[in-house]
This record gives C-alpha cells, structure tokens and sequence, in this order.
C-alpha cells in the first residue's frame, strides 16, 4: 500500500513517470531562505508553487542515477545505490528547491543525517522508516506543512508530490519518491464516447 506525501497524492501504480533514487520513479528539492521559497501566513514552508515543483523535478530528472549524492557517476541499469538512496535522494530534491532551510542539495550527507529544523528537532533526512527514535524524512514532510498524508490517490500524482511505500514489516514506511511526470488519465469506458449521427 502506498500513500501520497504533499498536496495530492501516488502509489505504487505510479511506476513509470517515477524518478527513484536507482531506477525512474521519484525525488524531492530544498533551500527555503532562498529567493522564490514560498512560506504561508503560518510561515510554515509551501512547496504548492509550480516553480519550486519544477526545480524538484529537475534535480529529479539530472540526479537519479547517480551513485552516490556527490558521484554523477551512473549507477549500474537496475542496480543498487547503497550510497544515494530513496530518502536522501528525496530530501536532496527538496533542498534544492529551498525546502529545507539552511540545507542545501550539496551539502555533506551528514548535514542530512542530523538536521536541526526551524522548529528545533533534529530529522534524519536519509530516512523514510519509522524508527522511534528518529524523527525522519515524512516526520519532516509533516512538521514543516510541506506534506500533507492524502492516502492512496494516485491518479490525482502531479510533479513534484512526494510518494511513500508501506510496503515493510507490519505495513511500515518502506520507500520514498518524488513524481517526475504526472499519469495519463484513465481511459474513457466506451459508452461514454460522444458519436456524431452519420
């Protein structure tokens, strides 16, 4: 089972407009003092703007098969990325479109591995399982008002939404990525068709 993180959102069924962390399937940005972050009257983070979904995307697009987070080098077709996986990718992807606050996509991976937030709490941005003594990545998603858990929606993906696998022991948080290209709508049934009189 799949639930969608951020204004709408994916699951499972979404594979192919996906960019993972290793294969095409999902990814995330982050920056938020940057010029173009967008914060609500809450001043909570808001990544409901088409641009900084577009830099999401981009860094996507141009970062998912690296090997590592500062190796451009392309991982093997269908291979691991034990060095660049799902959460980091994700996180990286949000960093990079002014998310994450005083983190930026090239930073060291421990600055993601001990991130202190605005609110005071400390994320492990590589993680999307729920451990409960780590405050992870959907932890982050939730805090910050950047995510919203909208459950299994995927027809309603859009670019940019971030998607999380429950697919561990006990239905537990197993995966993560970001949608790089939205699905195409579900066909319409025949008898719905509109025919002129010929």
């Amino acid at each position: 089972m799949t639930y969608a993180v951020r204004r709408r959102l994916a699951s499972s069924v979404i594979v192919a407009g996906l960019v993972l962390a290793g294969t095409p399937a999902l990814a995330g940005p982050a920056l938020a003092d940057r010029p173009g972050a967008h914060r609500s009257e809450r001043g909570r983070l808001s990544d409901t703007d088409p641009g900084t979904r577009a830099l999401e995307v981009r860094f996507a697009q141009t970062h998912w098969n690296w090997t590592a987070w500062n190796d451009s080098t392309p991982a093997p077709a269908g291979g691991a990325q034990p060095q660049y996986q799902c959460a980091e990718f994700v996180a990286r992807a949000l960093a990079s479109a002014g998310l994450v606050p005083n983190l930026g996509p090239n930073d060291p991976q421990n600055d993601y591995l001990d991130y202190t937030a605005p609110n005071g709490k400390v994320y492990d941005l590589l993680l999307i399982s729920a451990l409960p003594q780590y405050n992870n990545l959907y932890a982050y998603l939730m805090d910050s008002g950047i995510g919203q858990d909208v459950g299994d929606q995927p027809a309603q993906a859009q670019p940019g939404d971030i998607v999380v696998t429950y697919l561990g022991a006990n239905g537990s948080s197993s995966h993560t990525g970001l949608v790089a290209q939205a699905p195409p709508p579900p066909p319409r049934p025949p008898w719905t068709r509109t025919t002129t009189p010929g």
